[in-house]
């Protein structure tokens, strides 16, 4: 699925997702199974759940996982709760 220039509300189903945000500020989650979920431009909201997901916003990557995940940041990004 994917999104369009505007704010978007995305949602996977139970099974492995491709699902991408487009332009605006988005809100994109995976929910179960093995998802690839990209942001774009935009300040984008990316929750991939408990599984396996490949998650991409802007130009850099992150892998999570149900035991593992790694995050990367480039400068002056910063996470916030």
């Amino acid at each position: 699925m994917i999104g369009s220039s505007q704010i978007d509300f995305i949602n996977g189903n139970q099974g492995d997702d491709l699902l991408a945000g487009a332009g605006g500020n988005d809100l994109i989650r995976g929910g179960k199974g093995d998802d690839a979920i990209a942001g774009d431009s935009g300040n984008d909201i990316i929750n991939g759940n408990r599984d396996r997901d490949l998650l991409q916003g802007g130009k850099e990557m992150t892998f999570s996982g149900v035991e593992k995940t790694m995050i990367r940041f480039k400068a002056g990004q910063a996470m916030t709760s």
